[in-house]
């Protein structure tokens, strides 16, 4: 048990204040046939800035595998800017991922999501979607997303976005896999915006298995870039049921 006690230290240190504005992960392209997945995903944003200091976003989710294929997700996000007590359920997304290759049958292991978020904030809704690469062996695990997405609706802008981002981990124990994660948002691809006006990260990440049942995921994401907040801590809790 005495392996477990950093990654559970981390997770209710997270929990206390409660989560990440714009929590971020790195999403895996495989799909756990006929499992059943309750996740919850947080974390909380530090800046310089009022307006974003102290912002957080807290996520639940629910995903069923269909079949060795297909997976459905659907989730809810609730957010706090920070610079207010109001918290506010803002948005509902529905998710469908597709695992194209099986695993280990290639070099690389391929996969795609789409998904549709329902904006109850009074913002455009957004289609996204997501091509995922792997790379899985022994020692180590590598995952690139590469994410378009557009707003829908009469007051949607016209234009795409576009990001990338990064996971490297390196599987030390079951418990205890330390990596590090990437994360680039471009904003529009139309408009030629420079680094410091896009949204970059790059920060340390720790991924375990505390049981068969149980995974987790902690980190703090440092801003590299001058738009994006100065950091964001983040956890994800994951708890998966086999039928």
């Amino acid at each position: 048990m005495s392996s477990f006690r950093f990654p559970l230290l981390a997770l209710c240190l997270l929990l206390i204040p409660a989560e990440a504005h714009a929590t971020r992960t790195v999403t895996s392209p495989y799909v756990d046939a006929h499992t059943l997945k309750l996740k919850w995903k947080g974390g909380v944003t530090h800046d310089e800035r009022e307006s974003r200091d102290g912002a957080w976003s807290t996520k639940l989710s629910t995903e069923y595998g269909l079949n060795q294929i297909v997976s459905v997700e659907i989730e809810g996000d609730a957010e706090n800017p920070g610079d207010r007590n109001d918290t506010d359920y803002v948005a509902t997304s529905v998710k469908a991922k597709a695992q194209i290759t099986k695993k280990g049958e290639y070099g690389i292991d391929a996969g795609a999501r789409l998904s549709y978020e329902v904006n109850h904030a009074g913002d455009p809704d957004t289609m996204e979607f997501k091509l995922i690469v792997a790379k899985d062996s022994e020692t180590f695990r590598h995952v690139a997303n590469i994410t378009l997405d557009r707003q829908l609706g009469d007051e949607a802008e016209n234009d795409v976005n576009g990001g990338i981002s990064w996971s490297s981990r390196y599987k030390w124990l079951p418990a205890f896999e330390p990596g590090i994660e990437i994360f680039s948002n471009f904003g529009s691809l139309s408009d030629g915006s420079d680094f410091d006006d896009q949204d970059h990260g790059i920060g340390p990440v720790v991924y375990g298995k505390l049981t068969d049942q149980i995974k987790y995921e902690v980190g703090y994401i440092a801003g590299i870039s001058d738009n994006a907040a100065d950091g964001r801590a983040k956890a994800v809790l994951e708890y998966a049921i086999k039928f």
